[in-house]
């Protein structure tokens, strides 16, 4: 006979894909693609404010093949890629990275932006870090939901690697900040990396993830018919 604990433990995971669902994620390096833009994700570049699409796609530079994405003014640098695990650019395989330019060449930084399909709350999650920090060449992050700068040219340790990254929540300081976000849908958020050495770039990945918040309503509602339920066995009980 099947028990009232297990009835009520199948009515709750009912209610649960009912009431609440699927939440989606957004990862730049699962969701990668050798197309610019790329659904929700551009690959592009900030400068005074405004934002360009890189245009310009190689198939390898610099004797390495790796394809990557670059703009045409800057002597060839790979600005944003995907690695396939190349030992020179010191990105792990999967990992998403790029070559800065130094401010004489590029005024800007590259980077990538996420656009929201649809109004919803969501948490944002990442990091970045120096891929050769024996180099010395210093950069800096910065993050902007819906263009509001949330870090801000925050200079990214050489301590930090590909397994221990220079999270986005170090970097704001308050990880409170990019926790239950309500976006708009056509809103964005945006990660860049800038070279703050005078005279040269360097290697330097990154990674970024938006997930979605579950609805507090759709919570309790949830809440509320567990709640019940449990209320009713106990009652069958007596």
């Amino acid at each position: 006979m099947i028990s009232r604990l297990t009835v009520i433990l199948v009515v709750c995971a009912s209610l649960m894909a009912c009431v609440v669902p699927a939440l989606a994620a957004w990862d730049l390096a699962a969701d990668w693609n050798e197309t610019n833009p790329n659904g929700v994700w551009e690959y592009g570049y900030l400068d005074n404010g405004a934002w360009s699409v890189m245009t310009k796609h190689v198939d390898s530079f610099w004797g390495m093949d790796q394809p990557a994405f670059m703009l045409p003014e800057t002597f060839e640098h790979p600005n944003l890629f995907k690695s396939v695990g190349l030992a020179g650019t010191n990105i792990p395989e999967g990992k998403v990275g790029g070559h800065s330019a130094p401010p004489v060449v590029q005024s800007g930084a590259y980077g990538v932006k996420w656009t929201a399909p649809y109004a919803t709350e969501i948490n944002i999650a990442g990091g970045t870090w120096i891929a050769m920090p024996w180099t010395e060449r210093p950069h800096a992050v910065s993050l902007y939901i819906n263009g509001v700068s949330v870090i801000s040219m925050v200079d990214i340790p050489y301590s930090y690697d590909a397994a221990n990254q220079f999270t986005l929540a170090a970097a704001a300081g308050d990880p409170s900040i990019l926790q239950n976000i309500a976006i708009g849908a056509g809103e964005s958020v945006m990660l860049t990396v800038k070279s703050t050495h005078p005279q040269d770039g360097v290697w330097v990945g990154m990674d970024l993830t938006i997930s979605e918040v579950p609805e507090p309503g759709a919570l309790g509602v949830l809440s509320t018919g567990v709640i019940g339920l449990l209320g009713f066995a106990a009652r069958r009980r007596r």
